[in-house]
């Protein structure tokens, strides 16, 4: 079998696809980390930095498909078993710190109590793994992990570069060549594939400034409440509408219903710390009116849910509106034990939201 002088088209996009992709973690990572940004830059910039840690997760997996499958080249024969055992283990050692930066990040945040979702480039939601919302024991662990495991890809990143230099002024072996691709048309394919990713504007909502309230009876007195904790992000162009509510922060600044609100019968907040929404589809009806549908989970309850948004500002960076929805409180087993026919607390409990997103 022949022993080709590089790497096919394909391994060799990928690896500076990879390349791309982790560039893009570590510039946004360091700034989001040590420099002050405006709240709304500060977000996309963070939808920036999980987009590259995809992309890096998806061309990891395609390349050692297509190492496996393909004919690679070998080593130069001046290597001596020494430097080819240690340009294997540096190079498996890469892959499983790249594995863990990424797998640990998609932990972080799917551990996370805020539920952002991932935008991928604008282009598509990636989902994040089932039933570890609010863990922060497992979040506390990933952030451990990403750290350590950027760490060590940094140090491994260095050995490598370092071995491709001292090589090249050593034996004059020029080892990039392996890497590159043969013709300018590659370089212009994989740079024209790179930058050309969508570009969408998803607002997180400013809840110090917007209210998430709702309302009934008790023995036939009016009462109001509000979640005092909560976020929410607001993307029109991807049809997107996602809402997390701690349900210990619910008040209605009376102590009887506080002390009942969280207990078991009711929002049960130790073990279920969060309600969430998670909109299926956002439609358009007027310049100023859409209609949201989608899931709404409280407790261990899921229930389909739409209702109208009104937007009454609107700009590239910002919106601000409100939204009206009434809820069956025993479809989502509130108060099923104590009050199950509706005597004292009205069944149906209307929810006003009032926003800012930006």
């Amino acid at each position: 079998m022949n022993n080709p002088k590089r790497y096919n088209s394909t391994i060799i996009t990928l690896h500076w696809v990879m390349a791309l992709a982790f560039f893009l973690m570590l510039g946004s990572g360091i700034t989001l980390e040590y420099i002050e940004l405006e709240k709304s830059f500060k977000f996309e910039l963070y939808q920036w930095h999980k987009s590259g840690g995809i992309l890096l997760l998806i061309a990891i997996i395609a390349r050692i498909f297509v190492k496996i499958v393909s004919t690679n080249p070998k080593l130069p024969a001046s290597f001596t078993k020494i430097e080819v055992t240690a340009a294997k283990l540096g190079h498996y050692a890469l892959y499983l710190a790249m594995i863990a930066m990424v797998g640990s990040g998609w932990l972080m945040v799917s551990s996370s109590s805020y539920g952002l979702p991932t935008i991928v480039f604008g282009w598509f939601e990636w989902p994040h793994i089932p039933n570890l919302t609010g863990n922060k024991d497992l979040n506390q662990l990933s952030k451990i992990v990403h750290f350590y495991g950027f760490i060590t890809f940094i140090i491994l990143i260095l050995g490598h570069i370092g071995a491709v230099v001292a090589h090249y002024k050593k034996e004059n072996i020029n080892l990039v060549k392996r890497m590159w691709w043969s013709k300018f048309t590659f370089v212009l394919a994989a740079a024209l594939t790179i930058a050309t990713p969508a570009f969408s504007n998803p607002l997180e909502i400013d809840s110090v400034n917007s209210k998430a309230e709702f309302s009934g009876t008790h023995a036939g007195n009016v009462f109001t409440g509000q979640f005092n904790e909560w976020n929410g992000t607001i993307d029109l162009e991807n049809k997107i509408v996602k809402a997390s509510f701690k349900t210990k922060s619910a008040s209605t600044e009376n102590p009887m219903y506080d002390g009942t609100l969280p207990t078991p019968d009711w929002f049960n907040a130790q073990e279920f710390p969060l309600a969430t929404f998670e909109s299926t589809n956002v439609e358009e009806l007027s310049n100023n009116t859409y209609q949201v549908t989608g899931n709404l989970t409280i407790k261990d309850t899921t229930k389909p849910l739409s209702f109208n948004m009104n937007i009454s500002e609107k700009s590239s960076n910002s919106l601000k509106g409100s939204l009206k929805f009434t809820m069956n409180r025993l479809d989502y087993k509130i108060g099923t034990s104590s009050d199950p026919t509706g005597e004292w607390v009205s069944i149906d409990i209307p929810v006003e939201v009032t926003f800012i997103a930006q």
